[in-house]
């Protein structure tokens, strides 16, 4: 039986809704005062390349748009990420990474998508040189889910991982001024562990801890229905999980860096929830999408009217 949870989740016009939705808190948050195009531009275009993700992947049973919009959906909740052009970026190369990793399952040959996948890490480095750390997480993942790690997937990814800054060091060289290098890598060793607490916002820690709520009640449904998807989707969720448990004990370890790595949340997050409220038809599930959707716009008030916070 299909409840309204699902013909909105299978509804072509999901989507559009959503992106209309998200066009809008885009003008709220200042779009034409603040001149944020650029950032918006790469916001959207993470949008697409998560419809793309979802798409050729085939995360749902059934055709839906629910990945990208429930994206668009929590995004629009920590609306105080939008200024950071920066940070929109980095999602951009943090999607395209996972994208062609996808790519690789069970291709021990795939050195060229391998070498591009962490190029596009790479390039997401030079935003936040923090997401070094996730690299031997992203092998693992390659080794226990995507199959695909090997010595030439490993050097193609050091190579992929290297290729950005061959460029950054020569511009810096030509120029006779390697200090922003310098300064890029040392501040792997400037990490404020368990500090800075107190400088979260009540928007920041409602939007975390609504979405760790959220996706640990999914991930539960995961794992329980797991046997109904095929290995490889199964992988891929293992992948999602993985990334997302990872990211958020980040953000707890490393609360200064919230702005930063919430976004790795946002895109792990969102394939495991969407997959969740698509694939679920009961009445208690139809009533948790509405009273989610609630406190989704709830919180999406909240941040609205709290000031932005820098990258």
């Amino acid at each position: 039986m299909k409840r309204p949870q699902n013909i909105i989740a299978e509804s072509g016009l999901t989507l559009p809704t959503a992106v209309v939705y998200g066009l809008g808190i885009w003008l709220l948050k200042g779009l034409i005062p603040h001149q944020l195009w650029l950032q918006m531009v790469a916001f959207f275009l993470t949008v697409y390349m998560m419809v793309e993700m979802s798409n050729s992947n085939a995360l749902l049973r059934v055709r839906s748009r629910m990945v990208s919009s429930t994206f668009v959906i929590l995004s629009c909740a920590a609306s105080f990420l939008f200024p950071s052009l920066p940070g929109n970026l980095m999602q951009v190369g943090v999607v395209g990474a996972l994208l062609l990793l996808f790519h690789t399952y069970q291709d021990s040959y795939a050195t060229g998508k391998i070498y591009f996948a962490f190029l596009f890490w790479g390039l997401s480095t030079l935003a936040f040189p923090q997401l070094f750390f996730f690299v031997p997480l992203i092998w693992l993942l390659m080794a226990t889910q995507l199959r695909s790690l090997n010595l030439r997937t490993v050097l193609a990814s050091i190579l992929g991982l290297a290729t950005p800054y061959w460029f950054v060091f020569s511009w810096s060289l030509f120029k006779g001024d390697l200090s922003w290098l310098i300064a890029h890598f040392h501040s792997l060793s400037k990490i404020a562990w368990t500090s800075g607490y107190a400088s979260l916002t009540v928007g920041q820690l409602s939007v975390l801890v609504f979405t760790f709520l959220l996706t640990l009640v999914s991930i539960v449904h995961l794992w329980k229905y797991a046997f109904e998807d095929k290995t490889r989707i199964r992988l891929i969720y293992g992948f999602f999980t993985t990334l997302a448990l990872v990211s958020t004990a980040y953000i707890f370890i490393v609360p200064l860096a919230f702005n930063q790595i919430f976004r790795l949340v946002l895109i792990s997050a969102s394939p495991i929830i969407a997959h969740f409220f698509t694939l679920t038809s009961h009445r208690f599930t139809n009533i948790f999408f509405f009273v989610t959707l609630a406190l989704a716009v709830a919180i999406t008030a909240l941040n609205l009217c709290m000031p932005s916070l820098n990258f």
